[in-house]
């Protein structure tokens, strides 16, 4: 817990996919972690909970397929 999260989370450079289903107790802090990023994209799923990973896979596949292939020079 003693970790500086915002701080890490400034010295990206890289692109970074911040993302949660809108009812995950984490969701409400995207904005704020976005903020902090430089290369930062946001993605949300509607109705989804915590562990979004597991209850909603294809969801999470497609957000990721979508972001990494633009990330390929």
């Amino acid at each position: 817990m003693a970790h500086d999260i915002e701080s890490a989370l400034a010295a990206l450079t890289c692109p970074v996919l911040v993302f949660a289903g809108t009812r995950d107790v984490l969701y409400p802090q995207l904005d704020t972690a976005l903020s902090l990023l430089a290369n930062g994209s946001k993605r949300e799923i509607p109705d989804a909970g915590t562990f979004v990973c597991e209850t909603h896979c294809g969801e999470v596949a497609a957000l990721l397929r979508e972001f990494f292939p633009a990330q390929v020079p």
